[in-house]
């Protein structure tokens, strides 16, 4: 039995400027746009002045803490309800995402591949 729940319980009014994000850069024609989320993240990042950054990262981690104890299915749903059209593949992915947006460099699984 797994210890991540299933239900999504996230508004966009909890989240307004991630729900912007989402809308603006993981609309319904992203996949055309961007190979990865995490690149749309990237462009977020170089395009935002940093009061968009600040706001935007500070509901990205009350997001990114909510998400943590969710199911996959739960996490895609609720990145939908706030206006994002990516459907992640795994846990992994959603989190990698986050981080991105956090600041993180992401780290493919083809980047480790390049170093061995």
């Amino acid at each position: 039995m797994s210890d991540r729940k299933s239900s999504a319980s996230v508004s966009k009014s909890d989240y307004p400027k991630f729900s912007e994000f989402l809308r603006g850069y993981l609309h319904q024609d992203a996949h055309e746009e961007y190979d990865t989320a995490d690149e749309a993240a990237q462009e977020f990042l170089s395009d935002a002045d940093s009061e968009e950054r600040i706001t935007l990262q500070y509901e990205v981690k009350k997001f990114q803490e909510w998400s943590t104890h969710q199911s996959l299915t739960s996490q895609n749903s609720a990145l939908k309800s706030l206006g994002g059209y990516w459907s992640f593949a795994n846990t992994a992915d959603v989190d990698r995402f986050l981080k991105t947006l956090l600041g993180a460099r992401p780290r493919h699984h083809e980047d480790e591949e390049d170093e061995l």
